[in-house]
């Protein structure tokens, strides 16, 4: 309802827009009746608010999310105060003004051009009462300005809370300073600083999450104020009429966010409530999260949009809502000179997808660019230098806080929101790496930007005695934090507190997915972000092979660690046999599994998901090293209650809590991994049915691929689309538990991919020993560990997996000093542990010279060195060298006589030594068709 008050002056609005529309084009189209607008700004803050899901008590800011719109993608134009606050109430990115530092005298200011006014000014014309609220006692507002420029007119004409109710409509501003340093502590809903979800750019130490609880706590302050706002609004009838944004002068204030061009940097929390009676948009629904891309000049833009008036030429900000709404699909930012040590000059571009920075200045690092306030204010800080010095601080945050900064950045921000991993010197991303430099120069050139002028000697000579001021006025502070930081870190030990000795490790392994069906494996059709990832984050293997190209005798080497022809499972499983009993099929009962080994080593196990290694009771997973079993008895996506057998342990549950199989899964890991297993850690192996046949998808999932015309195809994209989604689901809940940087990831496959899958750049499929059937995507990640977004392209076999996972589980020191020779001597693992090749220890040396494949007694395989030979019982064998031939094109049989009579003896001396013959077979059924399969047509190339 409109206020009174806002009624009586509906006339002198009404003669004020006649004026201003005759004077001013700002002016064209205003209404008679105008909402009141106030904009509150909090300090130094990204979204860490509950509503942006946080653990954080800020009941008042979700209310106002809840009764207006969430806006989770606005980013600054600049990264600290004064030069975004300048492009904020100006419309104008603050480097086209020359507005670039940090609080230069006035006489210093650049005057705004002649066309440029700030907001104030043009709402003033547009007849609004303008006010910039001074009330620390009521509402905690200072009135801060901080704008870059100078300005000869009137900016506010008030200050005071009073007089806005009597002088409608208003436009006003309530500048809070929570949270800005130095934070305050919240006795009344403390936050405990173990159980925060700190960034894994930051260093995991208790004085990096006792800061971060701080900076939390800050905000619940900011919170009281907000409401106290939002009270004084009901108190005199305003709500109605009066059109709110809540948001930050720029992101989070530590190491890696204010001053830099980082997402956490940039990200301004933006909240808009417009009251129905205000004539709001059709498009504004509240309650809803907006993920188009704002920046922080739209604000100007959009408060004229929301006051009557048009947008003036001269913003380069855009209204967002309402008639005048203009899309962005990109946002350009920039970082100067801010003071002291703090001597950046770089510039980004973000699109929806993608990051690309240019730093000018590589002489500067995260840790070097630092301020004395920073040096006396921040903890983290000190405790990045600390822990470099001693040693303790991990690769990876040497890498993101120590090191200069590269010359070029560039990230995937779907793929790794943190950006943490830098693609620029990534080959295949070199194209679209030179598009986005070449977009960002060209926004230089156009925006007349005028950070790239030297500074004036008067500049320098200011900035150089401020410093030495402060340095002197702050040394106190500085030397006490340091103190109190070194006395946390002798607290807490040497061990750097993000390598534990005994990781959780979670193995995914899919069923029966083609080689290229993940995009960062060259997917065209298909985008896997989530899995991506963990390729960013860890390392991608290019040459992968499993020991079989079939379920059963894949997975049989993969959880002995033994070649499953060694003891007899070569075949796939059958379900009856004339000669062999039903308790024989499976993985002999004399070995042991994964589940047992890791069991052994102190470790909860669970199994969820596809066994295929014996379904007789003595081959049950509770009784091959398995805690905890979950899974169906049989395959189908959508599992009836009372039809479909679903298993916890060896009990059949009774309610089915999700309708599909791979989110029912899910579900299990999260749950089993999320809980409390008595300071054990704990090992899932979670063998995904998908993309298994039958090709079963959410609906859901299929729209988002109707434009594939082959239904095969368009249901194994949705399902392995929905994987990737589960994926993402995990990483999310080892995140928010804070068991990310604890955990050993695994993601593998069981062979070739079949029905609807591809294989591009391979040939072959699933029951072939060409390289479409046994080589798979293998990708691991393990924070700290791990190095970060390599390809490793030796081949390596998923018999190493066993040994890997026991060298991280067993042994008290860091991967790296594991001497495999001492670790596994004749150990009877026909795998070896993988960490010295990942940390390149051991150079050029192979895991292995001689790979050996043999499936139903008729076909084998064998590839030693980059030469591989495949024997088949109806044509001469085929040759090929795969280093010039991966897609296995040219068969070199007849050119090689002699490595051809070499490696059929090598096979055969091999399969002579066997230590058993197959417990049972397959048929001459499965024979036949694996035949066929060599003379297929296959795609060798990735579909659009």
């Amino acid at each position: 309802m409109k206020s009174r008050s806002c009624i009586k002056t509906a006339f002198g609005v009404l003669l004020i827009s006649v004026a201003v529309a005759i004077l001013s084009p700002i002016a064209q189209g205003a209404s008679s009746e105008k909402p009141n607008i106030i904009w509150i700004i909090s300090e130094d803050m990204g979204p860490d608010l509950g509503c942006w899901g946080v653990d954080v008590h800020t009941p008042n800011i979700d209310r106002l999310a809840k009764e207006g719109v969430r806006f989770t993608r606005m980013f600054g134009t600049a990264s600290v105060c004064m030069p975004n606050r300048t492009a904020m109430i100006t419309g104008v990115t603050q480097s086209t003004l020359g507005s670039v530092t940090m609080r230069p005298p006035k006489q210093l200011m650049r005057p705004l051009p002649e066309d440029v006014k700030p907001l104030p000014a043009v709402m003033r014309q547009l007849g609004y009462f303008t006010g910039n609220i001074k009330d620390r006692k009521s509402t905690g507002t200072g009135g801060k300005d901080d704008w870059n420029f100078r300005f000869d007119g009137k900016a506010w004409d008030t200050h005071r809370l009073a007089d806005l109710k009597a002088n409608q409509p208003f436009y006003a501003q309530f500048n809070i300073y929570q949270a800005h340093r130095p934070y305050r502590q919240d006795t009344e809903h403390p936050i405990d600083p173990a159980k925060v979800d700190l960034p894994p750019y930051y260093p995991d130490h208790p004085v990096s999450r006792q800061s971060w609880a701080d900076y939390l706590e800050s905000i619940q302050h900011l919170d009281r104020y907000v409401g106290r706002i939002l009270d004084w609004l009901e108190k005199e009838a305003l709500d109605e009429n009066t059109i709110v944004f809540f948001l930050s002068d720029h992101g989070e204030a530590f190491l890696r966010g204010k001053y830099f061009l980082y997402d956490c940097s940039l990200n301004q929390p933006l909240v808009v409530r417009w009251p129905k009676a205000c004539n709001r948009p059709a498009e504004f629904v509240s309650g809803t999260a907006d993920k188009r891309l704002l920046a922080s000049i739209d604000l100007a833009a959009q408060t004229v949009s929301c006051g009557g008036g048009q947008v003036p030429d001269w913003m380069h900000g855009r209204a967002f809502l309402g008639s005048q709404a203009k899309a962005r699909n990109e946002i350009f930012s920039a970082a100067d000179w801010i003071g002291g040590n703090c001597r950046l000059k770089s510039r980004s571009i973000r699109t929806e997808r993608y990051k690309y920075i240019r730093n000018f200045n590589t002489a500067q690092s995260v840790h070097n660019a630092s301020t004395e306030y920073r040096k006396a204010m921040h903890p983290m800080y000190h405790l990045v230098e600390l822990l470099d010095e001693r040693g303790q601080l991990s690769p990876h945050h040497q890498k993101l806080l120590i090191d200069p900064l590269p010359e070029e950045e560039l990230y995937d921000l779907q793929a790794d929101p943190h950006e943490l991993t830098n693609l620029a010197n990534v080959s295949q991303q070199f194209e679209l790496k030179h598009e986005l430099n070449n977009r960002l120069k060209k926004w230089i050139k156009d925006s007349g930007d005028k950070g790239f002028e030297p500074l004036t000697p008067e500049h320098v000579q200011f900035f150089d005695e401020y410093r030495t001021k402060q340095k002197k006025s702050l040394e106190n502070k500085r030397n006490a934090l340091k103190e109190k930081v070194r006395n946390a870190v002798d607290n807490a030990g040497e061990q750097s507190p993000n390598v534990a000795s005994q990781p959780n490790i979670l193995f995914i392994f899919a069923d029966d997915m083609g080689y290229g069906d993940l995009s960062c494996y060259g997917s065209k059709q298909i985008q896997t972000p989530h899995i991506d990832s963990l390729a960013h984050a860890g390392m991608k293997f290019s040459q992968a092979y499993v020991t079989g190209p079939a379920c059963a005798p894949s997975r049989a080497g993969l959880l002995t660690g033994r070649h499953q022809c060694r003891f007899g499972a070569e075949h796939n499983l059958v379900s009856s046999h004339p000669h062999v009993r039903q308790e024989a099929i499976g993985i002999d009962l004399s070995l042991k599994t994964m589940g047992d080994y890791l069991k052994e080593s102190g470790y909860a196990t669970a199994i969820i998901g596809k066994w295929h290694a014996g379904s007789s009771p003595g081959h049950h997973p509770n009784k091959r090293g398995f805690d905890y079993y979950f899974s169906q008895d049989g395959h189908n996506y959508f599992p009836k209650e009372g039809k479909h057998k679903i298993y916890r342990n060896d009990k059949l549950i009774d309610k089915i809590e999700t309708p599909y199989m791979t989110d029912l899964l899910t579900n299990e890991a999260i749950r089993f991994m999320t809980a409390e297993h008595q300071g054990k850690p704990w090992f899932v192996y979670l063998p995904y049915t998908t993309p298994h046949t039958p090709l079963q998808a959410k609906a859901e999932d299929i729209e988002r691929f109707k434009h594939i015309t082959n239904k095969s195809r368009r249901n194994y994209c949705a399902m392995q689309y929905c994987l990737d989604q589960n994926v993402g689901r995990m990483i999310e809940a080892l995140k928010k538990s804070g068991q990310w940087t604890n955990t050993l990831i695994v993601f593998c496959n069981d062979n070739g991919g079949t029905l609807g899958s591809v294989n591009a750049p391979l040939r072959g499929q699933k029951a072939t020993f060409l390289e479409g059937g046994i080589r798979v995507p293998l990708i691991m990640s393990w924070q700290d560990v791990i190095p970060a977004n390599k390809t490793y392209g030796l081949p390596v076999s998923t018999l190493d997996l066993l040994p890997t996972f026991l060298a991280a589980a067993n042994d008290e020191s860091v991967p790296e000093k594991i001497d495999i020779m001492k670790r596994y001597p004749k150990s009877g693992f026909d795998g070896v542990n993988l960490f010295p090749y990942l940390l390149d220890k051991m150079g050029s040396q192979r895991t292995h010279e001689t790979f050996y494949w043999r499936l139903t007694l008729r076909a084998a395989a064998i590839r030693e060195g980059d030469w591989k030979l495949i024997r088949m019982p109806d044509r001469m064998p085929l040759l090929y060298y795969l280093p010039d031939d991966i897609a296995e094109q040219n068969n070199l049989v007849k050119k090689e006589p002699e490595k051809v009579n070499y490696l059929l003896k090598k096979l055969s001396d091999w399969e002579v030594n066997l230590e058993a013959t197959p417990r049972w077979f397959s048929g001459n059924n499965w024979a036949k068709k694996n035949r066929i399969l060599y003379d297929k047509e296959y795609q060798l190339t990735q579909p659009d």
